[in-house]
């Protein structure tokens, strides 16, 4: 990427646009099928066009923004068979997290994560929800010992944000975060059986709720519904689909 002028004491251009454009399109302010211009982004952002050039480009590598036409760009679409792809990817990483985290972690560690447990089950709005749930679901991470698994969990998470703010009021907090407890038990007591079903169990059930929302019209999806389409059930590992 281009060197890009930075503010003093602050990031370079293109971050500053990156880091706005990603946040914006995964809490869905920018919802899925919003057209995307290098020219009035430039504009709202009182830069040159070659850093939010360059932000774009990093934001494609991430797949959260796609061509729309061979001058344009718009927020990469959204499909059902993205929430079961994303629910596979987190149960396979937070499986591995608690069996190494029953491992390795110390009980006192887990023990002090039981206050962050706790206050993720308190009402709360659904964008501090969802920012809740990640942060809860990283610490566990961080008790694993790996922090290739933090970031690649991260990673996951962030990519499943989307779908949980277009369908996050029809999903009651409890039914999001009731686990959290419940896992920190099961790493506590090292029972690799349960925890592994509790994190497959958050995975899936939390996606599926979001889907059933989304298609039952209990909450109207945000952006082109045309990017809503493909497969509408997100199961288990050895349920039919």
């Amino acid at each position: 990427m281009a060197k890009q002028t930075t503010r003093k004491g602050g990031p370079p251009a293109w971050v500053r646009a990156y880091d706005d454009l990603r946040h914006r399109i995964l809490t869905c302010a920018l919802a899925p099928g919003t057209p995307i211009s290098e020219q009035g982004l430039a504009k709202e952002y009182g830069m040159s066009p070659t850093p939010v050039r360059d932000a774009i480009q990093r934001l494609r590598q991430e797949g959260l923004i796609t061509r729309r036409s061979a001058v344009g760009f718009e927020v990469a679409p959204m499909t059902f068979a993205d929430i079961r792809q994303l629910a596979e990817l987190r149960w396979a990483i937070e499986s591995a997290i608690v069996t190494l985290a029953i491992d390795r972690a110390k009980p006192e560690d887990v023990d002090a994560l039981r206050p962050l447990a706790v206050a993720s089950q308190e009402p709360m709005e659904g964008a501090e929800r969802v920012a809740m749930n990640r942060k809860f679901h990283l610490a566990v991470a961080e008790l694993a010992g790996n922090p290739r698994l933090v970031t690649a969990l991260g990673q996951a998470l962030d990519s499943s944000s989307r779908f949980f703010h277009l369908g996050i009021d029809g999903l009651p907090p409890d039914k999001m975060t009731g686990t959290h407890l419940d896992i920190l038990d099961a790493i506590r007591d090292r029972d690799v059986e349960k925890a592994r079903d509790l994190v497959e169990r958050e995975a899936f059930d939390n996606s599926e709720r979001v889907v059933r929302a989304l298609v039952s019209g209990a909450v109207s999806p945000r952006g082109d519904i045309y990017s809503l389409v493909g497969n509408v059930h997100v199961t288990r590992k050895g349920e039919a689909g």
